[in-house]
């Protein structure tokens, strides 16, 4: 493959693959063996391949303009972001093995997957000293690794005539880990400017790292400095530096991961007389959720936290008011796990006469309501959302982010 988006010298390059697959179920005597009577067909795959990721933009390597006004006149300043003549490519190099079985007939079907990913040349945006000029340079920093399962099994509940129910159920984990960074440093945030998001060795990528509340040697909050007094939380330079004996100066740390430990969905449809009836569950489980929407609100005494502060009341039984507790960071992290309702569908096709009418063989019709409901802990409107949409590093953050809306979907195909 060639791209243009890379250095001169490093255009041009080679991604070798290869995979294969043995129906086990098709060799001789298979049928009268012990796996034949308990898995009705089987099917052994394996794959290794190499693919190189793009750059967000074609023109990271080439010196750009940006269109400016100055004194009334238009005119040309070079891009915050500095050219890097010497991008490479990302390197995924993925090992995968597998198999498919049916049981019963066919009637279970089961599809698994293990794969291990390794990710080298990682290609991620780096912050730039402001003395250099510019923001940020997009460079190959180091590589990640992405090791997961994948599993899906469908059956056929019943089938009769004028009744058919099918269950579709999908399962996939990934563990993701930054095993390597070429920085000086072994963090590197995301160049949005205040937000929590990190790359950092040996932790997933875009982790959340900020200031969290002093713990003592258990893991407790501590509430109070010497002699019970109350801590008030001030940014300072080192301990030594707070001018109050029951002040306490943040302490960073990493305070969560956007990364879900696994997602699942559920699918089932019914056929009843022609009408085919689907409803879809799915959901993500074990990630964070970094709602900086409730940060703004409790600083700005808009949101009910801020109410009960302001009568007396106490949050997390500390005396941490808006002001102090807005730069803990730790505070805002919630658990987004949630479980939705993604989609009830419900759909019917014509082979009427009267469909020939439109030059076609049959019409379809389909009605979907998506994204009804959700069941979720998370306190803001929705923990599926992402300030930054799909960006690499930056995951997890809702700061005024407009949820997922629900919608009513028509639709009509036709077969010619």
């Amino acid at each position: 493959e060639a791209s243009s988006a890379f250095g001169a010298d490093q255009r041009w390059q080679l991604f070798p693959r290869v995979s294969g697959s043995w129906v086990v179920d098709e060799q001789p005597g298979y049928e009268n063996g012990f796996v034949g009577r308990a898995l009705s067909s089987l099917r052994l795959r394996a794959a290794y391949g190499q693919t190189g990721g793009q750059p967000p933009s074609e023109y990271l390597n080439q010196v750009t303009y940006t269109n400016v006004n100055f004194g009334g006149r238009a005119g040309l300043r070079p891009n915050v972001i500095l050219a890097n003549p010497d991008l490479q490519p990302e390197r995924q190099r993925e090992i995968e093995a597998g198999f498919d079985a049916g049981i019963l007939g066919d009637r279970v079907s089961l599809e698994f997957t293990a794969y291990d990913k390794r990710t080298t040349d990682l290609v991620l945006n780096v912050p730039l000293a402001p003395t250099s000029g510019f923001a940020s340079q997009y460079r190959n920093i180091g590589e990640v690794t992405n090791r997961g399962v994948e599993l899906s099994v469908n059956t056929f509940n019943v089938q009769r005539p004028g009744f058919n129910w099918t269950t579709r159920i999908l399962y996939a984990a990934n563990r993701n880990n930054v095993t390597r960074l070429n920085q000086r440093s072994d963090t590197l945030f995301f160049p949005g400017g205040g937000y929590p998001n990190a790359v950092i060795e040996g932790q997933p990528i875009g982790v959340f790292y900020g200031t969290v509340y002093p713990r003592d040697a258990n893991g407790n909050v501590l509430l109070t400095g010497p002699g019970g007094v109350p801590r008030r939380f001030r940014t300072c330079v080192r301990p030594q530096g707070c001018p109050l004996a029951g002040d306490s100066a943040f302490v960073r740390g990493i305070i969560g991961d956007p990364n879900p430990d696994f997602t699942a969905s559920l699918q089932n449809t019914f056929t009843v007389r022609g009408v085919e009836i689907g409803v879809l569950f799915d959901g993500q489980f074990g990630n964070d959720v970094m709602n900086l929407s409730r940060r703004s609100s409790d600083f700005f005494g808009s949101s009910p936290n801020a109410g009960r502060e302001t009568l007396g009341d106490t949050i997390r039984g500390t005396y941490v008011r808006n002001a102090e507790r807005n730069n803990l960071f730790e505070e805002f992290v919630e658990d987004g796990s949630f479980v939705k309702l993604r989609e009830i569908a419900l759909g019917y096709r014509f082979e009427a006469p009267w469909v020939r009418a439109f030059g076609s063989q049959d019409v379809g019709i389909r009605v979907a309501a998506r994204n009804l409901y959700t069941w979720t802990d998370y306190s803001g409107l929705d923990p599926e959302v992402n300030l930054f949409s799909a960006n690499t590093v930056a995951r997890g953050v809702d700061f005024a982010t407009t949820p997922i809306p629900r919608t009513l979907v028509v639709s009509l195909d036709f077969n010619f």
